[in-house]
């Protein structure tokens, strides 16, 4: 079905551990030795170590929004390392997995513009925006890869299971 421009419904999913997932990502990072991809994430080094390896609730001040990147193939074929990105003034760090945007909140104060339905934290009912592939960088940037690189097209475009339609 096409469900682009649309949100999804991920019933069942435990938004508290999908939580812990992305804020490990992220926290491997800001670990890493610069030549691998360290991110410095500042005060906040403190709420994500006691969150990741503490027993209690994910804290108020560490959350994730996720996004579906939607190719038209259902094809999940890229990743992108985290990185640090502000939106509105808030202090995200963003990075792709399988074709799903997450945004790391790292901010005491609240992204009121995301519907809370797609924040992860104490989450068990998700609704995830579905955006065109172009919408965001990270599909703009393997767009663009595979316009630079034929071999790379042609070979995803062996791979997936719906091609695209140029």
């Amino acid at each position: 079905p096409h469900i682009v421009d649309r949100m999804f419904s991920a019933d069942g999913v435990n938004g508290d551990r999908l939580l812990r997932f992305a804020a490990g990502i992220a926290w491997k990072y800001a670990l890493t030795k610069e030549h691998y991809g360290r991110i410095e994430i500042g005060p906040y080094a403190g709420k994500l170590q006691e969150m990741l390896f503490g027993d209690g609730p994910p804290p108020r001040e560490i959350n994730a929004f996720l996004m579906k990147l939607h190719s038209g193939d259902d094809e999940p074929y890229f990743y992108r390392a985290p990185l640090l990105d502000r939106h509105k003034g808030l202090n995200f760090i963003r990075f792709s997995v399988g074709g799903f945007v997450f945004f790391v909140k790292l901010d005491r104060r609240d992204a009121a513009w995301l519907p809370m339905a797609g924040w992860l934290r104490g989450n068990s009912n998700l609704l995830i925006p579905a955006m065109r592939y172009d919408a965001l960088e990270e599909g703009r940037m393997v767009l663009g890869a595979r316009k630079a690189n034929e071999r790379l097209d042609a070979y995803l475009e062996k791979v997936s299971i719906n091609p695209t339609v140029q």
